[in-house]
């Protein structure tokens, strides 16, 4: 389910829980390059997606307790990575409007990075959106996954919900920390839908000042 009108899509894309996730490399900022690739066999992957237009997104980076950056913080020295994905704009209005070129959308990712001294890297997509939807339906503007060393899907979710993700990541780390001392285990899925706690109104306030009236009404709504 997507949003507040009851209206429900086929949201997975190609990747399945347990599958191997798509290829996942692209531009990131200093003249280098991220690949997904580069990082298999080292230690878990958790992959986000959004952009400067998706207040829910904005606000789960630094505002929401726990937020993704203090995630990262909190199990970085465990070897878990985390990379972010740029897409199109979530919710483009009169100052950000849709990217006309890449050019323009590197620099809506690199004012997100300025903006919210994100210190882990983010990969520009390309204006077809391809990694984005090849791993979930577009109509959702902030998925996320854990990948486990293997780059096996562990853990999905349509919207990024930090404190829902920090659960998954923590169970992961335990489950690995088990299995490297030999214990036998018994592993287990759940699939549900549930309802997302909204930030408290003058936490989303804040993260939005600067995003278009589209999208401030959307998070105010």
């Amino acid at each position: 389910v997507a949003g507040g009108q009851g209206w429900c899509v086929e949201w997975w894309g190609s990747v399945d829980r347990g599958g191997r996730v798509p290829s996942l490399q692209g531009p990131v900022f200093g003249g280098v390059s991220f690949s997904l690739e580069d990082g298999r066999g080292r230690g878990p992957t958790v992959v986000v997606f959004g952009s400067l237009t998706c207040p829910p997104f904005i606000a789960a980076l630094r505002t929401s307790r726990p937020s993704l950056v203090s995630l990262h913080q909190e199990v970085r020295d465990r070897g878990v990575e985390m990379v972010c994905v740029y897409t199109r704009e979530a919710h483009p209005g009169s100052s950000i409007r849709p990217h006309a070129t890449l050019e323009e959308k590197a620099t809506r990712a690199s004012e997100l990075v300025a903006e919210e001294e994100l210190p882990f890297p983010v990969v520009v997509d390309d204006l077809a959106g391809t990694l984005h939807r090849s791993y979930s339906d577009a109509a959702f503007n902030s998925p996320a996954y854990l990948l486990d060393s293997g780059g096996r899907v562990v853990y999905k979710a349509a919207w990024l919900d930090p404190a829902d993700l920090r659960s998954a990541v923590h169970d992961h780390l335990r489950w690995e920390e088990r299995h490297r001392e030999g214990v036998i285990l018994k592993k287990t899925v759940t699939e549900r839908m549930y309802l997302i706690d909204e930030q408290p109104a003058t936490a989303v306030e804040a993260r939005v000042r600067q995003a278009p009236e589209r999208a401030a009404a959307d998070v105010r709504a």
